[in-house]
């Protein structure tokens, strides 16, 4: 895999490397929005006579067990998304939304609403089991640490109910994440004869095509691009990167792991028609005005099983834990209580 994916990372602004990332909820995170399957979204944001967008702002969404989940709260995390937060499938950000009518909203909104009452379910899941102690003020210190670095940065959270609720969603992740981790996922392990299995059945996966590795220097100006071209040598291309360079990998000498023509934007691809130390022209691109230089290449190969090992443990795994959450998820669903107060409405 690439140390820094450029496919994703040139996707957006250096102001927003904060930890931002940290608000997206359970159901827009790595596991997706398991409950959109359940029917209980259909049940509850049907009751209203309309889209979930349209619902005031003081109503109660649903009940939780304990926790109520208000229209409030959906927009909270709406101005988050559509704002300075990204998607965290794929790191690219929620467009603007500008005048779009409640119709065209509606669809984002509830899958919030969905994400918020997953959230709830499995926070509610791990107090209700004695054996975890959520006590331990060690647990958010991780949570804590991220809410204060977030406030600090951010002119979007003055309000003191806004931060209480950013602090909520952050802990409460946390919490859950550490649940799944310790007790929900501590006992997953890949057999050898799973492994073999997997290797077996899935041979086109570790056909590892041509891959080449490249230093990488970004400027912000076509002007400053001239200047670092004249003094731009294969023997400072290292030095240069880490003196002029405004990209992530600038503090490795702009140094990229090995990657395949599949996994870069075409700018990069020039690379594949370099010899080896060769440096580029000066190459613009969206983000600003590129110097590569071609490190090494690595030639096409099918990976033994010992090679795949590590691809196919993390894929296996990957696997479980998506199983072992559904069947959480569904338990929580068969545990507790979700209500729809229509009359509130």
């Amino acid at each position: 895999m690439i140390d820094a994916p450029w496919g994703k990372i040139l996707k957006f602004k250096a102001k927003y490397y904060i930890p931002l990332f940290a608000l997206m909820l359970f159901g827009m995170g790595a596991y997706g929005l398991k409950i959109n399957n359940t029917g209980y979204m259909d049940e509850i944001l049907t009751t209203f006579e309309g889209s979930v967008a349209q619902i005031p702002t003081h109503s109660t969404i649903a009940k939780v067990g304990d926790f109520e989940i208000r229209s409030a709260d959906i927009d909270f995390e709406f101005k988050l998304q559509t704002k300075d937060i990204f998607n965290a499938n794929d790191l690219s950000p929620i467009p603007d939304l500008g005048k779009f009518t409640l119709k065209e909203l509606a669809p984002l909104k509830e899958k919030i609403a969905s994400s918020l009452i997953e959230g709830k379910l499995l926070y509610s899941m791990v107090l209700k089991d004695r054996t975890f102690n959520i006590e331990d003020p060690r647990r958010f210190k991780k949570c804590l640490a991220e809410w204060q670095i977030t406030v600090n940065n951010s002119e979007d959270f003055k309000l003191k109910r806004d931060q209480q609720r950013l602090k909520s969603r952050l802990c409460e992740r946390e919490i859950v994440d550490q649940y799944l981790a310790e007790v929900i996922f501590n006992d997953i392990a890949v057999t050898d004869e799973e492994a073999l299995e997997f290797f077996k059945n899935n041979t086109s996966m570790f056909k590892r095509p041509q891959m080449i590795a490249i230093r990488h220097i970004l400027l912000a100006s076509e002007n400053d691009a001239k200047k670092v071209r004249a003094q731009l040598r294969r023997q400072n291309f290292a030095q240069m990167a880490k003196e002029y360079s405004i990209a992530p990998e600038a503090r490795k000498g702009g140094l990229l792991a090995p990657f395949a023509k599949t996994d870069m934007p075409q700018i990069f691809l020039t690379a594949f028609q370099m010899r080896r130390g060769q440096i580029s022209n000066i190459l613009k691109s969206t983000y600003g005005y590129h110097f590569i230089m071609v490190e090494k290449r690595i030639d096409a190969k099918e990976l033994s099983l010992d090679e795949a090992m590590p691809i196919i443990t993390s894929k296996i795994k990957e696997s479980k834990k998506m199983a072992k959450y559904q069947d959480f998820l569904n338990h929580a669903l068969g545990t507790i209580d979700i209500k729809s107060p229509k009359s509130s409405w």
